[in-house]
C-alpha cells in the first residue's frame, strides 16, 4: 500500500521492569488488515456493526449506516492498493461501531497488555474511537479501553490499550470496536492490528541495598530536596521516574517537576507521588483541561503505605495515543484512573524551585500544603528522558538521588501575590489568618468578615424534605396550575459497586400543596447532575443536567437536554451543540412571557446564548462579546453555572461562578454579574456581587420589583444563603444575609427558588446532614417555604 504502514506487521509491545523484556505474541485479530476479497456492502469477514438512530434505539447492520470492506485504488490514489474497511454513519443515526470479537489460545493473566492498532483517515474531519472490552465472569464485571480520535485526510496510526486486571482474569475472549460519530464522512480503516504481552515475562527487581545513610529520610513537616537542575525540563520527549520508597503516611510527593495538576490554567509538568495510600504517576501538557483535557494521570488500585519498601515507577511514552503507566514492584499496576492519551509537553510552567524530591513545586490542591510532604524515605529516586519499561541506554538517565542530599526546609507562602481583583474585608478580612493553609472544607472561615458584629433574628418557615436519604442538587419549576415541580439528582445506589451502574440519576417529584408533600411521577432514570428546570405556559417541562455518567456506554457531550410534554412523567432527550465550553449545563432556564427559552454559558472571555423558539424542540447558540479588562480580569479564569433573568426593564442580567486566579479548592471561589441590554449580543464588564466562597448563585425576579439572590456558602455557616437587591443586582443588601438552611459540611446548596402567588418562596436546596457511613448517602434535598423580610 502506499500507505506508511506495514501490511501484516505486528507491533512489539513492551511491558517489563529493571531487566525483563515482555515477550511478544502473534497477532491476535482475525482478518487484521482486511485481507480478504473485498466485498462492497457487506463488513469484512468477523465484523459486525451496529447503530443507534436518534430516537435511542438500537438497530441491526441493515440501516444506512454501513461497515463494509471495499476495494482500494491505485499506487497513486492515496487509498490502500488491495482492501480497507469503511465506516459511514448515515445523518438518521446518533452513532454507530464495527465491531470483532476476539479468542486467545490462552487466558488472560493480570499485567497483560492488550493494544489494538489501526490505520484511519476520512475524506473530511471525523470523529471516532478505539474501544476494547472484556467481560468478567461475574455479572456486570468488566474492563475497557476507550480513546477518542480526530480522523484527517492523512493516515495516521491510532490504538488503545487495555492492561488485564484480576476482574477480567483468565477470560479467552474480549471484543474491538470502532465507533464513529461523526455523520456523512467515509471513515477508512486498514491494518488492523491486536497484539497481547506476554506478563508471565515480568520479573520483580530485587530490593535495593539501601543502608540509612543512604536512603533520604524526610520529617513530612519542612523537609524536601530542591532540584535546578534545566535538564529535567522535558518537552517533546518520552518520560521514565522510579524511586524506592518507604512510608507509613498516607499522603506525600516522591518527585514533581513543574506543576501537573489538572486545573484551568496552562502549566505542564510530572509528578510521582502517593495520595491516600495509593501510589500515583501525573502528566499534564501545558494546556487547560477543560478545554483541551490534555492531561493523563495514573492511581494503583491498592495502598502501599505499609512500612515497607516498595518500587514505583511512572512512564510517560510522549507519543500521543499511549496512556502514562505504572508499576509497582516491577509489575503493571491495576489503574483505577486514567485521563485520555496526550501528545508529549508543548510548554512549560516556571517554578522556582523547577523540580523537588519530597514536596510539590507550587500551589497545593489539598487541604494543607504539609500533606504532600514526604514522611518516611526515598531511595535511587531517577528520571529518564525515554521509556524505561525495558532497560534502554543510561546516557538517557539525566539523574540519581539518594542519601546525603542537602535537605531544603519548606516555607508556606500565601497563594496570591498580586490578586487581580482588589482585596476588601469580604475576601480576605483577618490579616494573620492563614487561609490559603486552612481553605473552607476544613475550617470554613474563608471568606467571612470577622470584624463584624451580627444580630440574628429568627422566622418561621416550613421545611420538608424531598425523595428519601441520598438525594443531593435540585431544580424546580412552578407549572401554570400552581404545582410544583423538582428534579433532584443522586446517585445510582450502586454506584460504587457496579461499574454498569456508575451514573447520576434525575428523579422528577411534584407538589400540589405549596411544596408540602412530595411525589415521584418520572416513569425512568433521567442522567445528570446539577439540574435546571423549567416550565412553559403550556405545561411543557425542560430540564439540563451535567452529563455525569461514567459508565462504559456513556453517552458523549458535557450536558443533557431532555423535554417532557406530560408534566414530567415521560421525557425525550434533545440536542444542542455544546462548542468546547468546559461548563455548558446552565444554572437556570429562562422562560419569557412568549414562551421563549434562554440559557447561558461562558467560553474564555465570551458567553454563549442558547435559544429555543419552538418549545424546546430545538435550540440555537449565539456567541455575545463581553467587555473584559485585561488590567483586572485573568483571561485564563474559569467561569461556570452561568444563571440568567430578565429585569423589569427587558436587561439580561447573568450571574458568573468565578474561580479566583492563583488560588485552590472550593472556598477560593465567588459570584460576579454582567448585564446585556442587547439580549446577549454584548454584556458589560462583570462586577462583583459575592463574597469569598459564595457560588451557585440563582436570580428570581420578585413580584415587587426587587431582585433575590441564593447561592451556597462554602464558608460558615455552610449552607444556602440569600440576599435582596432594590436596583436590579448593582448593590446587595448583606448587611441583612438570610440563612435559609444549614449543612454540616460545604458540600450543599445549589439553591433554586420559585415564588408564589401569596408572595412567599419555596427554595429547593441539597444538604449534607448525615455522617459518613458505608454504603449509605450523607446527603438530603429539601425545600423550605419562607417569608421575605
Amino acid at each position: 500500500m502506499s500507505t506508511n504502514f506495514l501490511r501484516g506487521s505486528v507491533a512489539i509491545v513492551m511491558l517489563a521492569a529493571t531487566g525483563a523484556r515482555a515477550a511478544e505474541l502473534p497477532n491476535l485479530a482475525p482478518n487484521g488488515g482486511f485481507e480478504d476479497a473485498p466485498t462492497e456492502g457487506a463488513a469484512p469477514t468477523g465484523w459486525s456493526h451496529v447503530a443507534e438512530s436518534s430516537d435511542g434505539t438500537r438497530e441491526p447492520a441493515d440501516t444506512q449506516s454501513v461497515f463494509a470492506q471495499t476495494a482500494g485504488g491505485g499506487a497513486d490514489s492515496g487509498e490502500p492498493q488491495d482492501h480497507a474497511a469503511r465506516l459511514h454513519l448515515d445523518s438518521a443515526d446518533k452513532w454507530m461501531y464495527g465491531q470483532s470479537p476476539i479468542t486467545l489460545d490462552a487466558p488472560l493473566v493480570p499485567g497483560d497488555l492488550i493494544r489494538f492498532t489501526v490505520a484511519a483517515k476520512a475524506a473530511g474531519p471525523a470523529r471516532f474511537e478505539l474501544y476494547i472490552e472484556a467481560r468478567g465472569k461475574q455479572e456486570g464485571t468488566e474492563q475497557y479501553a476507550r480513546v477518542g480520535y480526530d480522523a484527517t485526510e492523512q493516515w495516521q496510526t491510532c490504538e488503545a490499550e487495555l492492561v488485564v486486571g484480576p476482574v477480567i482474569a483468565g477470560q479467552t475472549a474480549f471484543r474491538v470496536l470502532v465507533q464513529l460519530y461523526t455523520a456523512g464522512v467515509d471513515l477508512l480503516l486498514d491494518d488492523v492490528v491486536v497484539t497481547r504481552t506476554d506478563a508471565s515475562a515480568m520479573v520483580t527487581p530485587a530490593k535495593p541495598a539501601v543502608e540509612p545513610d543512604d536512603a533520604i529520610t524526610l520529617n513530612g513537616k519542612d523537609q524536601f530536596i530542591a532540584l535546578d537542575d534545566s535538564r529535567l525540563v522535558l518537552i517533546d520527549s518520552p518520560i521514565t521516574v522510579e524511586a524506592w520508597f518507604r512510608t507509613t503516611d498516607t499522603f506525600g510527593v516522591m518527585f514533581e517537576c513543574g506543576e501537573q495538576n489538572r486545573d484551568a490554567s496552562p502549566q505542564a509538568g510530572y509528578a510521582l507521588y502517593m495520595s491516600n495510600g495509593q501510589v500515583r504517576f501525573g502528566v499534564n501538557n501545558g494546556l487547560p483541561m477543560f478545554t483541551h483535557a490534555r492531561w493523563d494521570d495514573a492511581r494503583t488500585k491498592r495502598t502501599y503505605n505499609d512500612g515497607k519498601w516498595h518500587h514505583a515507577m511512572g512512564v510517560f511514552p510522549a507519543d500521543g495515543r499511549s496512556r502514562v503507566r505504572l508499576y509497582i514492584d516491577g509489575k503493571i499496576a491495576k489503574v483505577t484512573r486514567a485521563g485520555a492519551a496526550q501528545p508529549a509537553l508543548s510548554a512549560y510552567t516556571p517554578v522556582k524551585p523547577m523540580a523537588r524530591i519530597g514536596s510539590r513545586t507550587s500551589r497545593f490542591d489539598f487541604p494543607d500544603p504539609g500533606y504532600y510532604l514526604w514522611q518516611g524515605q526515598l531511595a535511587q529516586v531517577r528520571v529518564w528522558r525515554t521509556v524505561q519499561d525495558v532497560p534502554g541506554d543510561d546516557k538517557s538517565l539525566i539523574g540519581e538521588w539518594t542519601g546525603g542530599q542537602p535537605l531544603t526546609r519548606f516555607v508556606f507562602e500565601p497563594p496570591i501575590i498580586e490578586p487581580f481583583f482588589p482585596v476588601d474585608p469580604l475576601v480576605f478580612p483577618v490579616d494573620d489568618f492563614d487561609y490559603p493553609k486552612y481553605p473552607s472544607n476544613i475550617t470554613g472561615y474563608t471568606g467571612q468578615n470577622l470584624q463584624r458584629v451580627g444580630v440574628v433574628q429568627y422566622s418561621a418557615a416550613t421545611r420538608v424534605r424531598v425523595g428519601e436519604r441520598g438525594y443531593y442538587k435540585s431544580g424546580i419549576a412552578q407549572r401554570p396550575d400552581g404545582s410544583l415541580v423538582i428534579a433532584a439528582c443522586r446517585q445510582h445506589p450502586d454506584y460504587q459497586r457496579d461499574a454498569a451502574q456508575r451514573y447520576f440519576q434525575v428523579h422528577v417529584f411534584e407538589s400540589g400543596d405549596r411544596g408540602r408533600t412530595w411525589r415521584r411521577i418520572d416513569q425512568a432514570d433521567l442522567v445528570g447532575k446539577e439540574p435546571a428546570l423549567a416550565a412553559l405556559p403550556d405545561g411543557v417541562l425542560i430540564l439540563t443536567s451535567q452529563n455525569s455518567d461514567y459508565r462504559p456506554t456513556a453517552a458523549k457531550g458535557r450536558m443533557n437536554l431532555y423535554r417532557s410534554a406530560d408534566g414530567g412523567r415521560t421525557w425525550e432527550k434533545n440536542e444542542v451543540d455544546e462548542h468546547d465550553a468546559p461548563y455548558p449545563y446552565p444554572r437556570n432556564i429562562l422562560v419569557d412571557k412568549d414562551g421563549t427559552l434562554t440559557f447561558l454559558w461562558a467560553e474564555q472571555s465570551d458567553i454563549t446564548r442558547c435559544r429555543s423558539t419552538d418549545g424546546g424542540r430545538t435550540w440555537t447558540t449565539m456567541v455575545g462579546k463581553c467587555d473584559w479588562d485585561p488590567k483586572d480580569m485573568n483571561i485564563t479564569t474559569l467561569f461556570a453555572e452561568v444563571g440568567i433573568c430578565r429585569l423589569p426593564d427587558g436587561r439580561l442580567l447573568a450571574t458568573l461562578r468565578r474561580e479566583i486566579p492563583e488560588t485552590a479548592g472550593e472556598g477560593f471561589e465567588d459570584t460576579y454579574l454582567t448585564e446585556s441590554s442587547d439580549d446577549g449580543k454584548s454584556w458589560l464588564r462583570p462586577w462583583r456581587m459575592s463574597g469569598t466562597a459564595e457560588v451557585h448563585a440563582y436570580p428570581l425576579p420578585l413580584a415587587d420589583g426587587r431582585l433575590l439572590m441564593t447561592w451556597s456558602n462554602y464558608h460558615l455557616p455552610y449552607g444556602a444563603a440569600a440576599a435582596l437587591s432594590t436596583d436590579g443586582g448593582r448593590t446587595w443588601d448583606r448587611d441583612r444575609i438570610i440563612q435559609l438552611a444549614i449543612s454540616a459540611n460545604c458540600y450543599t446548596g445549589w439553591a433554586a427558588s420559585v415564588q408564589l402567588d401569596d408572595s412567599s418562596v419555596v427554595t429547593t436546596y441539597a444538604t449534607t446532614i448525615y455522617l459518613p457511613e458505608k454504603g449509605k448517602p450523607t446527603s438530603a434535598c429539601e425545600v423550605v417555604r419562607w417569608r421575605l423580610p
